[in-house]
């Protein structure tokens, strides 16, 4: 608003100085010179404090026509807008011979000089580490083939004019599907049963492998029981079996929101062995429901109670007696069959 109105007197406090000197000099001959009067210490002082008054008194005279333009503003229906402060992006960078990372507080101040006028004095908003950035990955993803390449031989110092094709694969990308139960899954010699609802079903033209981790971390391949299909892409269940322990593992990935994140749990896993040209034809998942069936054969009982007396379980035995009367009762326990969680 300053700048769109003219100001009453443009006259600096030095331009002041010099009209003073002026008159005193045409009002008062006796003073030869400009110089003389400069030289003078009690008049210079008093023409400084009288220029400085006359400053403070211009000043007013200038806002007055702030304060009716505002006025006008008003009168119109015009607000003015509220004063923010402004914003500058600001670029921070190492020195060449630091070695270590650079700490910026939310607070500091840095100034800005601009030409003729004023120092204007910013404060960064935010923390800021400064770091100096190398590149130590590069991949080249080819999506309508399904297919990536490593390209780490591009930021080797020593790369001796070795060319990449960007946008090329030749390794295939790896889809996985991981299912996990820290209870279920630790039950050996079980079958696992895997059961999947989807929103519509994709055609068998999918390829899948199912695996599981053993002892060593290493992947193996899962067995099919007898009448179950390889492919899950429909839906209905799946039944693997001949597993002798699903061990841990901690697998990594990406969460939602883009957050690095690892999990630790008893994982099976299904891997897509060809390639997946167009994810619009995959249905979506709407629920997994997984189980598992234990078999035990000649398992003979710890302890065998009819009523309240014990029974000597190396012979033969009534469990309710030789005459078996109402409320007779047989308990029977086996720690091995009987002490396995999450089981019926």
């Amino acid at each position: 608003m300053t700048d769109m109105i003219p100001k009453i007197d443009n006259r600096s406090q030095q331009d002041l100085v010099s009209e003073i000197r002026r008159l005193i000099l045409y009002y008062c001959p006796e003073f030869g010179s400009i110089d003389d009067i400069v030289a003078d210490q009690e008049l210079d002082a008093l023409v400084n404090i009288f220029s400085n008054m006359m400053g403070h008194v211009n000043y007013s005279l200038n806002q007055a026509l702030d304060k009716n333009f505002t006025a006008f503003l008003n009168l119109i229906g015009v607000s003015p807008t509220s004063p923010i402060p402004s914003k500058a992006p600001l670029v921070f960078k190492l020195k060449d011979d630091w070695d270590k990372d650079g700490f910026i507080p939310a607070g500091a101040k840095i100034s800005a000089q601009p030409e003729n006028k004023e120092e204007v004095v910013f404060e960064t908003q935010s923390d800021l580490t400064v770091i100096r950035p190398d590149l130590i990955k590069a991949i080249s993803i080819d999506p309508r083939e399904d297919k990536w390449s490593n390209l780490d031989f591009l930021l080797d110092e020593n790369n001796s004019g070795i060319e990449a094709e960007l946008f090329r694969g030749e390794s295939p990308i790896i889809h996985r599907i991981y299912i996990g139960h820290s209870k279920l899954f630790s039950i050996e010699d079980a079958v696992v049963n895997v059961k999947l609802q989807l929103n519509g079903d994709s055609d068998d033209t999918y390829s899948l492998q199912w695996y599981y981790f053993d002892d060593k971390g290493d992947s193996q391949p899962l067995k099919l029981e007898n009448g179950s299909r390889q492919t899950l892409l429909q839906t209905g269940g799946i039944s693997f079996s001949g597993i002798k322990g699903i061990s841990q593992k901690e697998i990594s990935g990406y969460k939602k929101d883009n957050s690095f994140c690892c999990w630790k749990n008893h994982w099976i896993y299904a891997e897509l062995k060809s390639a997946l040209k167009d994810s619009n034809l995959l249905p979506d998942v709407e629920d997994i429901t997984i189980s598992v069936d234990t078999f035990a054969s000649g398992i003979a009982p710890g302890v065998a109670v009819f009523n309240y007396a014990p029974i000597d379980l190396t012979k033969d035995f009534f469990p309710f007696g030789e005459r078996p009367i109402f409320n007779d009762t047989f308990y029977f326990a086996c720690r091995e069959a009987f002490q396995k969680k999450m089981q019926i």
